[in-house]
């Protein structure tokens, strides 16, 4: 519902083990209905981010890496190719 609504999303982080009502990642679905938001999935080594706007960081105890991806996706200014 909050990306349908009318402030706009400039960037989504999902942790992979959130699923979608279907039982698979949300980050498919997610990037199937919202082309143009970049998505960072947060994954433990070993899980894969698919394809498209997905950007894969790994856990790792903190949240360095994470943020560090943020600000790179965000100041990049597209589709976190």
């Amino acid at each position: 519902m909050r990306l349908a609504g009318p402030v706009a999303v400039d960037l989504l982080v999902l942790d992979a083990e959130i699923a979608d009502p279907d039982g698979g990642s949300l980050a498919p679905l997610i990037t199937r209905l919202y082309p143009g938001l970049p998505v960072v999935l947060h994954v433990y080594a070993g899980i894969e981010a698919g394809q498209g706007a997905v950007v894969r960081v790994e856990k790792g105890g903190d949240f360095e890496r994470l943020k560090a991806t943020v600000r790179t996706v965000l100041g990049s200014g597209n589709d976190a190719a």
